[in-house]
């Protein structure tokens, strides 16, 4: 949980900065917050040591988690597209990784122009 490896480096567009959970841990959350809901119809990831093995992204509709999809390896530039879900708050929500997850970026892509800022936030567990 060090300051240099926080969730805000998987946010900041810096290629050189990345967010790192702790050994031992073999799954982990990454979310993103705006402030007003988004129509998004993809996403990106860029990971560090190639250690995550099953994922899923997904979106909060009301108080429930809802999957957008599921995925295995992430890698160094993995991307994918979707038709567009609607919402305000999206999760990497990354359920078994070989070892400490570790990303160089995260973000969702948006079908029309996205003005807002994240608040990024992360937690983990193993």
């Amino acid at each position: 949980d060090s300051p240099n490896f926080g969730p805000d480096k998987a946010f900041d567009g810096d290629p050189d900065t990345r967010w790192a959970t702790d050994y031992g841990v073999h799954s982990a959350l990454l979310e993103m917050a705006y402030p007003a809901p988004i129509a998004v119809t993809g996403f990106h990831a860029s990971e560090e040591l190639d250690r995550v093995r099953r994922y899923r992204l997904e979106y909060l509709d009301g108080s429930d988690w809802r999957t957008i999809l599921v995925g295995t390896t992430i890698g160094r530039d993995h991307k994918k597209t979707f038709p567009a879900v609607t919402a305000s708050r999206f999760r990497l929500n990354i359920t078994d990784a070989v070892e400490g997850p570790t990303l160089w970026e995260f973000s969702v892509d948006a079908s029309a122009g996205i003005g807002a800022e994240t608040t990024p936030s992360s937690s983990t567990s193993s």
